[in-house]
């Protein structure tokens, strides 16, 4: 997999043939009470806002790491933002 490849969707045949049932069904439903699909569909959009922001924030960490290795860097992030100390060995802070 070359290097941004992960964000690129792909679908299997058995979840597009999920999602023509739900629309198929949705159309159903639509036809004898609309009200459930308009609750629905607010439903859904507040959950696709919410998964958005989930990969925007993974996103930015995964492009974090990704400079973070290529520029060798052995530390990273905490999980509160900040810069951690790479490790050491313990006799490395000997005195010499």
């Amino acid at each position: 997999m070359g290097w941004g490849d992960w964000r690129v969707p792909e679908l299997t045949e058995e979840v597009e043939f999920r999602l023509k049932v739900q629309e198929l069904m949705v159309r159903s439903t639509f036809r004898r009470n609309p009200e459930a699909v308009l609750h629905q569909a607010l439903l859904l959009a507040r959950e696709k806002a919410i998964l958005e922001r989930t990969v925007e924030k993974a996103h930015r960490r995964i492009m974090e790491l990704e400079v973070a290795a290529a520029l060798g860097q052995a530390g990273g992030r905490s999980e509160e933002g900040q810069a951690k100390r790479a490790w050491r060995p313990w006799w490395f802070c000997l005195k010499r």
